[in-house]
Formats: structure tokens, C-alpha cells, sequence
């Protein structure tokens, strides 16, 4: 960027960040300062500016000075639904209408090549705040054989589509309020038209996401089905960020729901409709959301119980794992807890991590493990992946017995991978039967089979504050 010094009757740079450049009078001037409107130059005075690279600057920014109040705009009616949409998704909004003639337009873009900078420069603001209802008129002089006149129309183009587009987050909380006083059909048919209008043009910027999630959710909490089925398609095609901002407005609605309608809302049926979605990313969203709903949900015959179930039968088996998770933890299934262990001896390194994860929460903690339980981490507890043998050593560390305690002493001794025995101390030292772990540990003292572990037991032992009988003094140990 150039800093410049404007001074009738000419132009002098005073400093410049890529090396002295020579303006012409037909660049546009941005007031530094943060001035909003560019103020005359006395005749003599230098006033500073700023001015990009190439000596090109856009007009001066236009603040946001709009604020939203839900209650205010719940008192305004479809009208000030319609305010707040067209603030937030200008895209839906309708063509805005020309509030000037045509002809004070026109003379405006002649003077946008007039010979004085001060004439092309009022012109150009002037265009600005007349805003968009000018847009057609600017299109067609952003193609003038008169290059002034077409650099400075598309510069006011741009300028109203920085504004339109422009990120706004200030009203988000309003907006929210808002969504949630919406109970009428008239606003709620306006709200659904220009939800799924811009559902069709696409999701740019984080805010305009929540802002459709918000919209979204409005829609399902009125609980009709006209206004649930034209969300439905957007589930099997499209954007995928759609489908999945939908999904996150249905779970929102469904927690909002009393306990009578909770099973057969709108919201609950456009759930489970993901849930079997040939769209493996819905149905592993949908399924996921489902977990956090289904202890809600009534008994082993609900809808959102038996769509689990069929995605748990289904032939997708990354959906058929998700699914398993869910009724595992949330359901205490039986048939889904063995598929989680199958899991632990597939190739699948991504899905034994996620395996492993979804068992070490499982409660009740430090109770005594099953069979089938040991048998699936016996050999994970010797396996060549690191991640692997850590992530192994505390699910079983979750519990407790001497089952556990026999499978994580054997660690104690491993030579290569120390910080593999110092995990193991260290979650051995948190078993609560204390007089049953020295019990085990003496027992293995005395196997004379497995020497190769005697002087680590003997350190560990010492560290539990009983040294063993008659034991040699015990080798230097890593394990601490």
C-alpha cells in the first residue's frame, strides 16, 4: 500500500511500500483516517491517503449500523421477518427497486469519466448509496468502451457486493431469539421459501450456516409436514454442508419437543429418514445425533430405536459400526457390544482406534472384566503399533481384578518401549485392591520361568511400600 499526499493542483508520493509509482488523475482515492466520505483538499493543504499497489483503492467502507431486536421484529409481523432475511440472505431477497430516476443514474455514470477527480469521485459515492436498485444500469457501464468509466463501475459493484455478502455475526443472537417467537404460517411459509432458495445457492461463511440451522430448526419445531417435506431432498443430493446444518436443526427441534410428540415429530422423522440414508456421511451424522437423543426415545419399539437397528443390519460397515457405538452405550446391546470387539481384530486401524475409544468410556469402571473382554485386548496388549498396545492397556486398566492385574505386569517388562512399562505402572498403581496386586505380583515372583521380570517387580513392589521377603537388592529400573 502507498501513502500519498494530495496537494492542489497535482499528486506526490510521499512514501510507498513497492517503490515509487506515478498516479495518473484517473485513480480513485480512499480517505485514511477512516474517514466515511472523502472531504475536499483545501487548495494548498496536503491530505494523506491510502492507495493499493497498483494505485487502485475501493470506495470508503459503509458501517453496519443495524440492529436487531427479536422482539421488536416479532411486533412488525412478515415485515420484519422479511427486514431481518434480507439483511442476513440478501440473496433471497426481492429485486430492489430503483428510488431515483434512471436519467439522475445515467448522468451519475457519465460523470464517472468526467476530466475533474472531484466530479468522478462525488459521482461514484453518489452511485454507491443509491445502491442496488442501480445495479442494471452499472452492469451495462461496467462494459463502456470509456475506461474510466467501466474501472469505476465495477469498483461500485464490488462494493455492494462486499456489503450484501459481507460476514454478519452481530445478528445472530437476535436472529436466534427471533426463530423462536416464529408460530404463524404466513412468516413461516416466507421463512421456508427463502431457506431452501438459499439451500439451492449454497453456504458461504460459518454465519450464514447458523443462520439456515436457526431457519431450519423454526421450520421442524412448528411440527407440519409442509413445512418438513421440501427439507427432505436436500438429505439425498446436493451440498453435503446442507444436508448436515438440516440434521443439526432436527436434532435441535427434537430436544425441544415435549415427551408426546418426542417419537413422531417432524424433526424425529426426518432424523431416522438420514439414519438410512445411502449417503454413508448423513447416516453416520444422523446416527451420531441419535446418541444423544435415544435415552429419550420410548422403549426397544420406537422409530429412532428401530432405525438403529436396521443401520446396525445394514450392509455399509462403517454405518453398521456407528450404529453399534450408539447401541452399545446407549442401549446395552449385547449383539452391538460383540461387533465393537470384532472390530479390535480387523485391519481397519482407524476403526480399532475408534473401537478401543468407545470401550474405555463404557462403564462401570473398575468393575471386573468379562471374557470376552480379555479375550479381544489379549493380543492388542502385544501388538507391534504403539497407539495400539497404550490404547489396549487403558481399556483394560478401566477395570479392575486380577485378570488385569495378570495381563499389565508382563508390560512392566518391556525393554524397548519404556514409557509402555511406565504406563503400565502407572495405571496398576491405580487398581484399588491393593493387598490382591501384591498378591500377584509375589505370585509371579516366585515362577521361576519368568525371571526376566523379577527385578522390575521387585521395584514395583518396593514402590507400593512392601519390599519382598528375603528379595535381592533390586536392579536400576525405568520403571518409576
Amino acid at each position: 500500500m502507498n501513502i500519498i499526499s494530495i496537494s492542489d493542483p497535482g499528486v506526490r508520493m510521499i512514501e510507498s511500500g513497492g517503490g515509487r509509482t506515478v498516479f495518473r488523475a484517473t485513480m480513485a482515492l480512499l480517505v485514511a483516517a477512516a474517514a466515511a466520505v472523502m472531504v475536499e483538499p483545501t487548495i494548498g493543504q496536503a491530505q494523506v491517503i491510502a492507495v493499493d499497489g497498483d494505485g487502485t483503492v475501493v470506495l470508503p467502507p459503509e458501517t453496519d449500523s443495524k440492529h436487531f431486536d427479536a422482539g421488536q421484529l416479532e411486533r412488525r409481523g412478515l415485515a420484519g421477518l422479511r427486514e431481518i432475511l434480507d439483511e442476513l440472505l440478501p440473496d433471497t431477497a426481492a429485486p430492489p427497486v430503483l428510488q431515483v430516476p434512471v436519467s439522475q443514474v445515467n448522468d451519475l455514470i457519465a460523470q464517472l469519466g468526467d476530466d475533474q477527480f472531484r466530479v468522478r469521485q462525488t459521482a461514484m459515492e453518489r452511485l454507491r448509496d443509491i445502491g442496488e436498485g442501480a445495479r442494471p444500469l452499472l452492469l451495462r457501464a461496467a462494459k463502456s468502451d470509456n475506461a474510466e468509466v467501466s474501472w469505476r463501475a465495477v469498483r461500485i459493484l464490488r462494493a455492494w457486493d462486499a456489503r450484501k455478502y459481507a460476514d454478519k455475526p452481530q445478528h445472530l443472537e437476535a436472529f436466534a431469539a427471533y426463530c423462536r417467537l416464529l408460530r404463524d404460517d404466513s412468516r413461516l411459509k416466507e421463512l421456508l421459501r427463502r431457506t431452501a432458495q438459499a439451500m439451492e445457492h449454497g453456504l458461504w461463511g460459518e454465519t450464514r450456516q447458523q443462520i439456515l440451522v436457526h431457519s431450519t430448526a423454526a421450520l421442524l419445531r412448528a411440527d407440519k409436514e409442509e413445512y418438513a417435506a421440501p427439507l427432505r431432498p436436500f438429505l439425498d443430493r446436493g451440498d453435503l454442508q446442507i444436508a448436515l446444518l438440516i440434521l443439526e436443526a432436527a436434532s435441535d427441534a427434537v430436544q425441544s419437543a415435549d415427551a408426546a410428540s418426542f417419537d413422531r415429530s417432524q424433526a424425529m422423522n426426518l432424523l431416522v429418514r438420514a439414519i438410512g440414508s445411502p449417503r454413508e456421511e448423513v447416516a453416520a451424522v444422523a446416527i451420531n445425533h441419535a446418541g444423544y437423543l435415544i435415552e429419550r426415545s420410548r422403549g426397544s419399539n420406537s422409530p429412532l430405536r428401530k432405525a438403529l437397528q436396521d443401520a446396525f443390519e445394514g450392509p455399509s460397515e462403517s454405518v453398521r459400526f456407528q450404529a453399534a457405538c450408539v447401541l452399545m452405550q446407549r442401549c446395552k446391546s449385547e449383539a452391538a457390544r460383540d461387533f465393537v470387539l470384532g472390530q479390535l481384530q480387523g485391519g481397519d486401524l482407524s476403526r480399532k482406534y475408534a473401537a478401543l475409544n468407545m470401550l474405555q468410556s463404557q462403564p462401570p469402571r473398575k468393575a471386573e472384566p468379562d471374557r470376552k473382554l480379555l479375550d479381544a485386548l489379549q493380543p492388542l496388549l502385544n501388538d507391534a503399533d504403539m497407539n495400539t498396545k497404550l490404547m489396549a492397556v487403558n481399556v483394560l486398566s478401566s477395570y479392575a481384578g486380577p485378570e488385569v492385574v495378570r495381563r499389565l505386569l508382563p508390560l512392566l517388562g518391556e525393554k524397548k518401549e519404556r514409557h509402555i512399562a511406565m504406563h503400565a505402572a502407572q495405571q496398576l498403581r491405580q487398581q484399588p485392591d491393593k493387598k490382591m496386586l501384591r498378591s500377584e505380583i509375589k505370585a509371579v515372583l516366585e515362577d521361576q520361568s519368568r525371571k526376566n521380570l523379577h527385578s522390575e517387580l521387585q521395584s514395583f513392589l518396593k514402590q507400593l511400600g512392601e519390599e519382598p521377603d528375603g528379595a535381592a537388592e533390586p536392579e536400576a529400573s525405568a520403571v518409576r
